[in-house]
């Protein structure tokens, strides 16, 4: 009994150790855009507005309220579109170093945001006002 307590707890100390150093790293490997990337990203970026947009092509990944967002990794867009009038929000021409789109949704259910990536274990997140219709924010982040 005495070794089995004594396993146990120090497995939860080792475990305990492991994950703050874990959380640290992974902290440490997001960094904000620059003022630049996010005037290009700004400039480039179009946003089209559609009636009974079509979302053949697309896979929704996200839906908060009325809103569900639909992306396109093949034609690199989104779409947005409010099921309660069935218009749409048509967001494309993105900063192509970033790579294609592989995500979007709205972060904590309030900032909508799509996700890039060139390729496995790095990504830039671009942070869209869909009701400005502007780039608020990007960050960037990297596996370890």
């Amino acid at each position: 009994m005495k070794k089995t307590t004594a396993t146990v707890a120090i497995f939860l100390f080792l475990v305990g150790c492991y994950y703050p150093t874990q959380q640290t790293v992974l902290q440490e490997s997001i960094w904000e855009g620059t003022l630049e990337e996010l005037k290009q990203a700004q400039e480039s970026i179009n946003f089209t507005s559609l009636v009974f947009a079509s979302t053949e092509g697309f896979v929704e990944h996200w839906t908060l309220g009325s809103r569900s967002a639909w992306y396109s990794m093949r034609a690199n867009e989104v779409l947005v579109i409010d099921k309660s009038d069935q218009t749409a929000l048509k967001i494309s021409d993105f900063p192509p170093q970033h790579g294609v789109v592989v995500a979007t949704g709205w972060e904590d259910n309030i900032r909508f945001f799509v996700h890039l990536s060139p390729g496995a274990d790095t990504g830039t997140m671009i942070y869209i006002d869909l009701e400005k219709r502007m780039v608020t924010r990007i960050s960037h982040w990297a596996s370890p």
